[in-house]
């Protein structure tokens, strides 16, 4: 179907540009001040694990049932609208929300996303697994959403780092500049990609993944007890 090959493509071009920007971080920030095996022993276990889940999540679009699609086209859906919301909350938070506001407005916007992405996974897979009475494909909403954001969050955060570092170096809080002065390293951007932000970057990728996971599955289990408890016919 067209949605089917239309994920595959994104996921086979996501994962390539995975493997591209991660190389850029090597020529662009070369760890040349720490221990370069370590920096290039986790960029290639952070791009096998993204391009990983992509290559199982182009082998898993497939759909045997009227469910199935119903799970894969609410867990796209759902990843682009969350997909937007985490690319703007990633470049506001950066360039927007200056030092003296991050522990006011700063610490409200991160709350407000994950209270939103959240909701949407447990409201979606709900539906789902109410609908379907399966709590699997209540729990497959969550997964292709964790999937996409992911790799959208884990993507935005390194272009958004490439085209400006320049001024996020200089917007580094009280915290950052102490550690950076510690570490012994000279250039304060190469030590902000490695040390600061590049596992951030996979970190995205992680909290996406597992809040899909959980809340589908919680999504799932909610929708699949309430189905059966109201005898809601299966879609």
């Amino acid at each position: 179907m067209k949605i089917q090959s239309s994920l595959r493509k994104v996921l086979w071009v996501g994962s390539m540009a995975t493997i591209l920007l991660v190389a850029v971080g090597f020529m662009r920030f070369p760890p040349t001040e720490g221990s370069f095996i370590k920096y290039v022993v986790l960029g290639l276990v952070v791009a096998t694990i993204i391009c990983g889940a992509g290559y199982v999540g182009i082998r898993a679009t497939s759909t045997k049932t009227r469910q199935d699609e119903l799970a894969l086209r609410r867990g796209i859906n759902m990843g682009w609208i969350l997909g937007a919301v985490w690319v703007v909350y990633i470049l506001t938070s950066h360039w927007l929300v200056g030092l003296a506001d991050k522990p006011t407005l700063g610490n409200l916007e991160t709350t407000i996303t994950f209270v939103l992405t959240i909701g949407l996974i447990l409201v979606m897979s709900t539906l789902t697994a109410w609908q379907t009475h399966s709590l699997w494909t209540g729990m497959k909403v969550g997964l292709w959403e964790g999937l996409i954001v992911g790799m959208v969050g884990f993507l935005t955060t390194l272009v958004m780092l490439y085209v400006s570092m320049g001024f996020l170096v200089q917007q580094m809080n009280f915290g950052e500049l102490q550690a950076f002065d510690l570490s012994g390293w000279h250039n304060r951007e190469v030590w902000y990609f490695w040390e600061e932000e590049f596992a951030g970057c996979a970190g995205y990728f992680a909290t996406q993944l597992i809040m899909g996971a959980v809340g589908g599955f919680l999504g799932g289990l909610i929708g699949r007890t309430g189905a059966v408890l109201k005898k809601q016919p299966v879609n």
